[in-house]
């Protein structure tokens, strides 16, 4: 765990050093990410980072690049993920005297590639006959929905925001399962649940 950590701070720290710098930011315009996120859970590995990009006019929408693990002793497997991350919010609203804006909605998708060990193997010839597997053992894709709290910092912050958000996420393997069998899984066990936080310069 302190491996991962340290992993985490290394990933995110060098954006926070360089998020004022006006020149790089001109230069690199086009693609220097606006923000970046910490995650636990939600289908991409038990700790996950990544960067985003604020999209459209209002920058109510997030584009996010992803990378989660999930260690041998939870999952089964030592798994890594990566995920790109579509989220769109229309509205928000003040809260707590104008201190936290609090974005009621997040409505997204997500697409995200699992690869471990086990799951290459699945289309392991020798191990499973052929078609035995008809889905994507790794490939996933499906609907992501959320809240989050917003909080802002004086324009002279080299952080100009944090926010801290809860997802529920499921696939399309989950909701196939479910529409198959309505009358015996519930609608709520096949959405996983996440908490993170976005960090904005």
């Amino acid at each position: 765990m302190k491996g991962l950590v340290t992993v985490t701070l290394g990933f995110i720290i060098p954006f926070l050093i360089h998020a004022q710098s006006d020149s790089l930011l001109e230069r690199n315009k086009w693609f220097h990410p606006d923000y970046a996120k910490i995650q636990f859970a939600g289908e991409i590995g038990f700790l996950s980072v990544g960067v985003g990009f604020k999209l459209f006019k209002k920058q109510n929408g997030e584009l996010d690049l992803m990378a989660g693990y999930l260690p041998k002793p939870i999952g089964g497997d030592d798994i890594f993920t990566t995920a790109i991350k579509f989220a769109y919010l229309p509205w928000d609203k003040q809260v707590l005297n104008n201190q936290l804006t609090w974005q009621p909605l997040s409505l997204g998708a997500m697409l995200f590639h699992a690869w471990g060990e086990r799951l290459n193997r699945i289309r392991d010839k020798e191990l499973y006959p052929r078609g035995y597997y008809w889905w994507s053992p790794g490939t996933r894709f499906g609907p992501v929905f959320g809240t989050r709290l917003k909080r802002d910092f004086d324009k002279s912050s080299r952080i100009k925001s944090l926010s801290f958000y809860v997802e529920f996420v499921t696939n399309d393997l989950y909701i196939y399962s479910w529409g198959a069998n309505t009358g015996i899984i519930p609608l709520s066990s096949i959405f996983d649940m996440s908490l993170g936080l976005r960090i904005d310069w």
